[in-house]
């Protein structure tokens, strides 16, 4: 009983015991393990990194900018500041961010892509992706450009629908260039390129990789929703939709997929609320707007 005790109070444990809630689904219980993992651990960077990261998976921006700060303050670590930029841009203080994201280490010049994309600066941006040698934020700024063959070109997806679409952990050649990137970002960005391009079973495939390596990114399971949605299968669409929103309350891709079925369902009052939300917690989100002003015309007597 002592051991076991003994080892209820070892930080390690918590965190694992929190990756396990994660993967049942267990918003609640996985929170409890990382505040224990973070208490018993006294604070240390690399535990508030890990809550922090969660955090902004499950819609908590606030808190984990709190956590990233922290973190930042107590090792100065490329890592610490990216995931402080990180956080600044989910509290839509990308702009503060930018002046202290200084120097040549490749992370820096990644998260200052990141920042430099959050504020439309996308030429910037790719300057500073290619200067980290960063294929993933690359192809991020491209698709916001609507360059969607270069964002595919970038990811290694062949443009020949004929061609076999071959996973780039699978392709020797890439052993050197991608050896650094971090392989969920990576599918991530893969699933939302192909779904841009309509490749939605490709895409799917992509997301359903990044679900089984990270359950708890509300934003994946609401990217699945929408790609279910754009091929119709309106069910599975307000399944994930759902599902995401379970995660975390605060993802408008979840809200205006949620609108988008129940739209298609006849919900109308339902449906206009959803897409009100999306748009509150997106207000740039021009797509959504679009929906919302064509639904309201619908539902003019």
């Amino acid at each position: 009983d002592r051991a076991v005790a003994l080892l209820e109070d070892a930080p390690g444990v918590r965190l694992l015991r929190a990756r396990i809630h994660e993967d049942l689904f267990d918003v609640e219980a996985a929170r409890a393990d990382y505040d224990a993992a973070v208490r018993l651990g006294e604070g240390r960077p690399e535990f508030l990194r890990v809550r922090a990261s969660f955090l902004l998976q499950t819609g908590h921006p606030a808190e984990a900018l709190k956590d990233a700060r922290c973190a930042f303050a107590l090792d100065r670590s490329a890592v610490s500041l990216g995931l402080l930029a990180d956080a600044l841009i989910a509290n839509d203080r990308a702009r503060e961010a930018l002046p202290g994201i200084l120097g040549k280490d490749p992370l820096v010049r990644s998260a200052r892509s990141r920042v430099l994309r959050a504020l439309g600066r996308l030429e910037e941006a790719v300057v500073e992706a290619n200067a980290a040698n960063d294929p993933i934020e690359k192809a991020l700024c491209e698709l916001e450009k609507g360059n969607l063959d270069e964002a595919a070109v970038t990811l290694l997806i062949p443009l020949d629908e004929t061609r076999l679409d071959v996973a780039w952990s699978e392709n020797p050649s890439l052993t050197d260039s991608y050896r650094d990137i971090d392989r969920v970002a990576l599918l991530e960005t893969r699933g939302r390129t192909l779904l841009a391009l309509g490749r939605h079973a490709k895409a799917l495939q992509a997301f359903d990789e990044v679900v089984l390596l990270r359950p708890m990114c509300a934003e994946v399971h609401a990217a699945r929703a929408r790609a279910f949605l754009q091929m119709g299968r309106y069910a599975e669409a307000e399944t994930h939709a759902q599902f995401a929103l379970r995660i975390s309350s605060w993802c408008p891709l979840a809200w205006k997929t949620h609108g988008r079925t129940l739209e298609a369902e006849g919900r109308l009052k339902e449906a206009e609320q959803a897409y009100a939300r999306a748009i509150e917690l997106d207000a740039g989100d021009t797509e959504t707007k679009a929906w919302l002003r064509g639904l309201r015309a619908r539902m003019q007597p």
